[in-house]
């Protein structure tokens, strides 16, 4: 076991040693107090610190990891191997960076607590962040870190146990508009078709007739699809369901439909399902609860797993109220606007809310890539959207990462300006499996 000594175990140093050490490691440590204690010991030990006290392996500390304060700092970030770090340290530390206070940094999102300008939906700008800025965001730089971290201990302490993780996909989907005119009622379904015909898309209009008819095959209904896909690749998947209200940016069709609860209990027969809480709901929790509550009603069984409609995610609050409605996995780490890792990680984490000082029990799931991310925001093409895409899981294979990716049903409809991007999704399922088919 390794033994880990520093100057003052607060919650901070607890969690942040637990991530690497741990989490991202599988090394079992323990923390020693007593000095004396810690240098009489023979087997495996680092100290973090402001000193070295003999012939430990030293890494020394910023103060950042023993304060109780979200402050604005002032970051130095600098080439480090082939990625980037910061907290910048002397020669006699074992790396030449914090790597603790470092990785802390990122995975808690420090800067987003400071941060006062957000964008027209009232989120983080990813151009704001340090990773976008210093031109890391697309490299999960805390699983490189902790594999630099593994290299050392291994070279000082050769019969230290570590444990290495295996790459691993899970594809998930936002159903934010379940049918594009099954169960929207007769008022809507009227002057859809109305504007169908303004618009002279005959298409649309005799589309929307026969499904309303019966006789019609609804275009964002490519479920049978989907769940042939996941079936032949041995795929786990998750489905986030968006059920609130209607509204400017909340438009799928009423949880009392029997179209999307018929949905809801088919898809929760196969596959693990997730409330993806509307718009308005990120400013009230007790719309949050109300639609937890609707969800678990119509698929029976509890509601763990959470994903934010427009990826609105607000420090600490959206998280709070997660926990407090009994979510203990959330998977809206990640930007709208650019792809890449957001906490600068491709693993999941417990989150550590930086006003209480202390971690919840809510676990986070960070994506890499959502399709319209690739399409709407960055605006690229097919070719461009598969290199990217190949380009993040490259990296994420490379430290043996989680790779998650976002995609809607209404993209896979070969509609509205995404022909072509249902082939896509099929070559990036078998490019992202983690072994090739």
């Amino acid at each position: 076991m390794l033994e880990v000594f520093t100057e003052n175990i607060n919650n901070r140093v607890q969690y942040t040693m637990h991530l690497l050490l741990k989490e991202l490691l599988g090394i079992e440590y323990k923390f020693v107090e007593d000095r004396a204690s810690f240098c009489d010991g023979e087997g495996p030990k680092i100290n973090y610190g402001s000193t070295p006290l003999e012939d430990e392996l030293f890494f020394m500390a910023v103060p950042f990891l023993f304060e109780r304060k979200i402050v604005p700092l002032e970051l130095e970030v600098f080439n480090f191997k082939n990625t980037k770090a910061f907290f910048r340290l002397e020669e006699s530390s074992a790396l030449p960076f914090d790597i603790f206070a470092a990785s802390f940094y990122l995975v808690t999102r420090y800067e987003e607590y400071l941060c006062e300008e957000k964008d027209k939906h009232g989120r983080f700008p990813a151009e704001q962040s340090l990773a976008y800025q210093h031109g890391f965001l697309k490299q999960p730089v805390i699983n490189i870190w902790a594999e630099e971290l593994r290299a050392l201990l291994l070279e000082r302490f050769p019969d230290l146990p570590t444990r290495e993780h295996k790459y691993s996909y899970i594809p998930s989907y936002d159903i934010d508009i379940a049918y594009s005119y099954a169960g929207k009622g007769l008022l809507r379904n009227t002057f859809g078709a109305l504007r169908s015909l303004k618009n002279l898309d005959f298409r649309s209009f005799w589309e929307r007739i026969s499904v309303a008819l019966g006789s019609g095959h609804d275009p964002f209904d490519v479920y049978d699809w989907l769940l042939k896909l996941h079936e032949n690749y041995g795929l786990k998947p998750v489905f986030f369901f968006l059920i609130g209200d209607y509204g400017q940016y909340d438009k799928n069709i009423s949880i009392d439909t029997p179209q999307l609860q018929n949905l809801i209990k088919r898809i929760g027969d196969y596959y693990d399902l997730g409330i993806h809480p509307s718009y308005q709901s990120n400013n009230d929790p007790e719309i949050l609860a109300e639609e937890v509550r609707k969800l678990t009603e119509v698929c029976k069984k509890d509601v763990l797993r959470s994903r934010q409609h427009y990826i609105k995610l607000s420090f600490p609050d959206t998280y709070r109220n997660l926990d407090d409605n009994d979510i203990t996995k959330d998977y809206t780490m990640g930007y709208a606007s650019h792809t890449g890792f957001r906490a600068g990680i491709a693993s999941s984490f417990w989150y550590y809310d930086l006003k209480l000082e202390l971690p919840l029990n809510l676990r986070i799931y960070p994506f890499a890539v959502m399709d319209v991310t690739l399409k709407e925001y960055m605006k690229l093409d097919i070719k461009q959207a598969k290199k990217e895409i190949d380009l993040l899981v490259e990296n994420i294979r490379a430290v043996n990462g989680l790779f998650i990716s976002i995609w809607h049903n209404h993209t896979l409809s070969e509609r509205e300006g995404w022909e072509g991007w249902k082939a896509l999704y099929e070559e990036v399922v078998a490019a992202a499996m983690p072994q090739s088919k």
